[in-house]
């Protein structure tokens, strides 16, 4: 593949993701979700917690996951039903 459709390959690439302030920030928020995501599991699954803060951490989780769902998908534009697609929640 020559140079020149390389680096017009690469451009395409970085649209996706918009501004360069916004890819920062979108960077620091994923990178939060996904440290907290790595603190949750690791309590779930310390075997140390009874029934009820297991409870607790799953409360914690989904919605911790589901933002970081929400900014994989976000650059993409990823719709409703698409999303569902992803998921395996479609038809």
């Amino acid at each position: 593949m020559s140079k020149k459709r390389r680096k017009r390959r690469v451009k395409g690439a970085q649209k996706i993701g918009g501004r360069a302030a916004d890819d920062k920030a979108r960077h620091d928020r994923m990178v939060a979700l996904v440290e907290r995501m790595l603190e949750l599991n690791k309590k779930k699954h310390s075997g140390k917690l009874a029934p009820s803060e297991l409870d607790r951490l799953e409360r914690e989780i989904a919605p911790t996951d589901g933002g970081i769902d929400e900014l994989v998908y976000e650059p993409y534009r990823i719709t409703d039903d698409e999303r569902k697609i992803i998921e395996g929640l479609g038809s």
